[in-house]
């Protein structure tokens, strides 16, 4: 088992930012996107890098939010989910980001937390499991 803490925003540029969530993923422009992924991946390089290689893995995400506001915990996790997934793949610790490989995905709550809002994912090597 290991945890890597992922960021809720991505900084860009010194002067604007990122928010990880689908309702900003939705109205932003593709090269946009791009811009915020690979900066995403850069990010989290080091700590992926030091994971081993898996070929089956179960992840769990657990949200710590800034404030007690409210929000939809599928909207922050599924674009954190899909930039993170992406990475384990394109630095080479999973093979595919597919349900052949990562066949459980969990999205949870955890608390707030006003001096370190984060996403802090759990990453759990599996049994290989035919679907």
């Amino acid at each position: 088992m290991h945890v890597i803490s992922l960021p809720l925003i991505i900084r860009r540029n010194g002067k604007t930012s990122f928010s990880l969530n689908l309702n900003t993923y939705r109205n932003a422009k593709f090269y946009l996107l791009n811009d915020v992924k690979i900066l995403f991946k850069e990010l989290v390089s080091p700590h992926v890098g030091a994971l081993p290689s898996m070929t089956h893995c179960r992840l769990t995400y657990t949200v710590y939010p800034g404030t007690k506001r409210a929000f939809d915990i599928g909207n922050v996790c599924s674009v954190v989910d899909k930039f993170f997934s992406d990475a384990l793949v394109e630095l080479g610790k999973l093979p595919d980001d597919c349900y052949h490989h990562l066949a459980q995905i969990t999205y949870r709550f955890g608390a707030v937390d006003k001096e370190n809002p984060r996403v802090e994912v759990l990453i759990e090597e599996t049994e290989c499991k035919s679907p």
